[in-house]
């Protein structure tokens, strides 16, 4: 989200998810029949190639994407005069068993987060724009509508009804665009507005055509693709939400 921007962008991950999802399970097949032949004492030395030649794409995958990914935040930080970027700092899970399933696990341990905010730092530091992290606890369950802290006091985690999807004191509204608009507000420390990032959320992806896109259109200095002419709205009303008749004006920059 930028602020005092209604419009909101979201990078979609599935182009890289797919692509990553599939050379996991070659990975894996290959794996089990050097396995194979090394219980029996055979010689390994063609399937290790194919490994290394496997590992070697989902590297340059990788890199590739955060490239991309970087090159994409730097430029819509360009275009809307951007002084500071502000990213959340991923923490490690509490959790020391997952639930998720094995192939899953790994391309949430492969995917560069921490690549793509150095890339971030020194892209955007050649023209002159400030890069800073913050601490994202909490960030996911508070209403960022709402005049408050982000803290563990405020914590709603049962608003979050999907993972798409967050119940605030208007209604609902994009999870991701929530939890954005709560990084920007532990870093201006008095922020609360109505505008920020919830008016339309646009679908970014490096690789790949959009699920259910007619065509895509690229973006960016053919950086990226978004959907055409089917923009998310930025919220749906449920049924006891009220609207203020006048929204309040921004409390703090």
């Amino acid at each position: 989200v930028i602020e005092n921007q209604p419009i909101s962008y979201i990078i979609d991950g599935k182009g890289i998810q797919s692509i990553l999802r599939k050379y996991l399970k070659k990975l894996a097949k290959w794996q089990k029949k050097r396995d194979n032949l090394l219980n029996k004492g055979l010689s390994t030395n063609r399937v290790d190639k194919i490994l290394h030649r496997i590992q070697k794409r989902i590297n340059n995958l990788i890199r590739d994407y955060a490239h991309k990914v970087s090159n994409l935040i730097v430029e819509l930080a360009k275009k809307y005069n951007v002084s500071t970027i502000v990213i959340g700092k991923l923490q490690e899970s509490k959790n020391k068993e997952s639930k998720l399933t094995s192939i899953v696990d790994q391309m949430l341990s492969l995917l560069p987060h921490g690549r793509v905010s150095k890339q971030i730092e020194y892209k955007a530091s050649e023209y002159g724009i400030k890069v800073v992290l913050v601490d994202e606890s909490y960030t996911s369950g508070v209403d960022s509508l709402k005049d408050v802290a982000v803290s563990k006091e405020n914590y709603t985690p049962e608003a979050r009804k999907h993972r798409g999807l967050f119940r605030s004191m208007l209604g609902l509204i994009n999870a991701d665009v929530n939890g954005a608009r709560n990084i920007l507000k532990k870093f201006k420390k008095r922020f609360h507005d109505y505008i920020t990032g919830l008016k339309q959320t646009i679908r970014l992806r490096v690789f790949g055509r959009l699920k259910s896109s007619p065509k895509s259109v690229r973006v960016y200095g053919q950086i990226g693709v978004a959907r055409c002419g089917d923009h998310l709205s930025g919220i749906r009303l449920s049924y006891d939400s009220n609207l203020p008749e006048k929204p309040p004006t921004l409390v703090g920059v």
